[in-house]
């Protein structure tokens, strides 16, 4: 990869580290796990949810929890930004 190329890639990281901090930042007594990790949020509603770094649109489903779920597609059966780096946040 071109040098310049590397650098555009290393920009677009951290401008999609620094939206999800964001979102992190506006939700965060809510974050329950970051993509990968575990959610217990037994008996809440769970948000899986990213922001697009191009409309900073918020783009996320949602599900009702009974038990923890590992944060990822499978939580709600769709992937509302396949590009973006998503995290679970829980309301009860």
């Amino acid at each position: 990869m071109k040098k310049a190329e590397e650098d555009k890639a290393a920009a677009d990281k951290k401008a999609e580290d620094a939206l999800l901090a964001e979102l992190k930042g506006m939700l965060a007594p809510g974050h329950c796990a970051d993509e990968g990790e575990t959610c217990n949020c037994a008996g809440g509603e769970v948000m899986y949810a990213a922001i697009d770094d191009k409309t900073a649109e918020v783009k996320s489903t949602k599900k009702k929890m009974s038990a923890s779920a590992l944060c990822n597609k499978d939580l709600t059966g769709v992937d509302p930004a396949p590009t973006l780096v998503k995290a679970c946040y829980c309301r009860k």
